[in-house]
């Protein structure tokens, strides 16, 4: 001890392309020019970075659970790394978050059980919550990150909601479905007992607790009850209202994709609204937190507002359904059109502002299509066709009323843009725009493309899907019955899907 050594390093600074330079001199580079042009990384994305740092020495965990984040061009900690370098877009593996076992609010390591249901999560739940593979997806990177976090009540919460969410996505999926609904029921009582303990102890609403409700929300969605997910919706609101005053979506990407998607929740699930209903008639942020007696209600509903406006106009907003902000901008505009009481005259000129809109947004997809862009990839090329054909459908069905022969173009560019998806495999298409263009289905050939698409949608293991096949076929049979009926071609017979809904008692969220 205290003895010197007969050698010593001499460091030297090696290239990429292997060579090096003597090291006769200390090598200097300013900071300024060491980060220039260099993008500032969001949070998410250092921590995961941070986490892959020194992996000889990360504690043995799930080894087969994988966690994809996005890996950024230039990785400022990879001077630290002693393995080889990852690709772009590469697999996290569990052994990079922090083991559950040695975390001491934990007393218990994973079970089989949820080792098994949080692997089908991440590598299967995860993938169909958005139409195609994107690097931004949420549910396969930061929903699963948090959860497994695991240091906060919510995050407790959010572990097991994720783990209802699997089991009931099983459910659909295997020959064991009371097993698998056993299952899912557990944990989905386990998420919300979690969440009550932490709302009794008057913690103030987070991103965790919005992504708590919101997955206990696509829950419900996958068991295939399609009534109760409306209550998680308006809980997400309310935790939205409590907490937007904060900004929360320009703190991280995981708080910036949940607010977008709970947003674009809102939108889509107004489409199932009838203009003459008065509950649902009311203005749906008024009706759903008018009740949150911690806000003025004037200066808050003005603020709100305000926070939708900035949210739509974040980065990628509704790239979490395979839209663009400006369609969801029409298909949101549709809906208050239709429970708008406006002049006929504003009314026209509203409609002719929205129809130069939608022909600007078909206008432009052609020009990508005819000139190969690359800016739009295969499988979003044909999402954002569906959805823009799909919303001229909803724009002539739900202000004028024609019937389903004047829309046949509009049906069949649709279902022509989601078979092509479809026949790619490129994912799970979205359901809003197939939908809409399957109720207006109404000759042979056209029903046929549409059946192509029931019948492939309702194998992803989503509940939900079951009740939107029957919607359709319902739909169909009164069209088919009115015709024979009246003796007019099917065709000319308008049938008012929202109408089947109320009539069959169900509640479909279209995502």
């Amino acid at each position: 001890m205290g003895l010197t050594c007969s050698y010593e390093a001499a460091l030297i600074w090696v290239k990429q392309d292997g060579s090096h330079d003597i090291s006769s001199e200390r090598r200097y580079r300013s900071c300024e020019e060491t980060w220039k042009n260099i993008p500032i990384l969001d949070s998410d994305t250092v921590d995961g970075l941070i986490s892959q740092c020194d992996p000889e020495h990360a504690t043995e965990s799930i080894s087969d659970f994988k966690v994809v984040f996005h890996v950024p061009d230039y990785n400022p900690f990879t001077a630290f790394r002693s393995s080889e370098q990852r690709s772009r877009h590469a697999l996290l593996s569990a052994s990079r978050i922090p083991n559950l076992e040695h975390d001491p609010l934990s007393p218990t390591p994973l079970t089989q059980e949820e080792r098994m249901l949080f692997h089908h999560y991440v590598n299967h739940v995860a993938i169909i919550m958005m139409p195609f593979e994107h690097p931004r997806n949420p549910w396969k990177s930061s929903y699963p990150a948090r959860a497994l976090h695991h240091t906060l009540p919510t995050q407790r919460s959010l572990f097991n909601a994720l783990l209802a969410h699997a089991a009931f996505n099983l459910a659909h999926l295997t020959s064991s479905n009371n097993e698998n609904m056993a299952r899912a029921s557990k944990y989905y009582g386990l998420s919300i007992k979690q969440l009550l303990d932490s709302l009794n102890r008057n913690t103030e609403p987070d991103t965790d607790t919005l992504a708590v409700v919101m997955t206990l929300m696509m829950a419900e969605l996958y068991s295939g009850q399609s009534r109760n997910w409306r209550h998680h919706f308006r809980g997400a609101w309310d935790v939205f209202w409590k907490y937007q005053a904060q900004r929360p979506w320009e703190d991280s990407d995981f708080a910036c994709a949940s607010i977008q998607s709970l947003n674009i929740i809102g939108i889509i699930s107004d489409t199932s609204r009838l203009a003459y209903d008065a509950e649902d008639g009311q203005d749906k942020l008024h009706r759903q937190l008018s009740d949150s007696d911690a806000f003025d209600r004037n200066s808050s509903q003005t603020f709100s507002q305000e926070s939708f406006s900035v949210i739509k106009s974040t980065h990628e907003f509704g790239f979490t359904i395979g839209a663009t902000q400006e369609i969801l901008e029409c298909i949101s505009c549709i809906s208050d059109m239709n429970r708008d009481s406006d002049s006929s005259e504003v009314m026209e000129d509203r409609c002719q502002g929205l129809l130069s809109l939608l022909n600007v947004c078909r206008s432009n997809l052609a020009n990508q299509a005819s000139s190969g862009s690359a800016i739009l990839n295969p499988a979003a090329h044909y999402q954002l066709g569906a959805f823009v054909n799909a919303t001229f459908i909803y724009f002539y069905r739900t202000l004028f009323d024609l019937p389903p022969g004047k829309l046949e173009n509009y049906v069949i560019e649709t279902l022509e843009n989601v078979n092509l998806f479809m026949s790619h495999g490129y994912g799970n298409m979205s359901l809003w725009p197939a939908f809409i263009a399957a109720v207006e289905a109404s000759s042979d050939g056209v029903m046929s493309m549409a059946r192509t698409w029931l019948e492939a949608a309702i194998t992803v293991g989503m509940g939900s899907r079951f009740t939107v096949k029957k919607v359709v076929d319902e739909v169909w049979r009164k069209r088919e019955v009115a015709s024979r009926k009246l003796n007019l071609d099917r065709q000319l017979i308008a049938v008012d899907w929202r109408e089947v809904m109320k009539e069959l008692n169900v509640d479909v969220l279209l995502v």
